[in-house]
């Protein structure tokens, strides 16, 4: 009886520890691997942005309309991609993978433009971590980035 008490006594002694360790270190490995997770997302969709800018920079510059709305359409309709919008410096979107979108003027307040008009002037630059935001456009849709 007395070895019973003593083995079950060292069993918690040691087994308790040992999980509560298991378990601390679970949550901070599953927190790195979140934030591994989101930096190489942020990344890969940086690299997107930048290889649309440099595609379509170049039939900007010939004034090739047919060319970058052909390019938009089939980059915006991406199962990936929720949708492409360039728009002007008054905020009016000149193309977009959203037809009916085009000559709408975008919401300078809304979550996907408040960083760069909040001082009132847009700001020409903001960095990637500063341009790198996850929201919800409504409450119960999907995250987008």
């Amino acid at each position: 009886m007395l070895k019973n008490k003593i083995s079950l006594k060292l069993t918690f002694g040691v087994v308790l520890p040992i999980l509560l360790v298991i378990v601390i270190f679970a949550y901070f490995n599953i927190q790195s691997e979140n934030r591994s997770l989101f930096t190489e997302v942020v990344r890969h969709a940086n690299q997107l942005s930048d290889h649309l800018k440099a595609d379509m920079g170049y039939d900007m510059l010939h004034h090739d309309r047919g060319r970058i709305r052909d390019g938009i359409m089939r980059m915006g309709g991406q199962e990936s991609l929720d949708g492409i919008r360039v728009f002007n410096k008054s905020g009016e979107i000149i193309y977009s993978s959203e037809p009916s979108q085009v000559g709408q003027l975008v919401d300078k307040t809304a979550e996907t433009c408040f960083r760069c008009h909040a001082a009132g002037d847009p700001l020409e630059r903001l960095d990637m971590q500063q341009r790198t935001r996850i929201y919800r456009p409504v409450p119960d849709s999907p995250r987008l980035l």
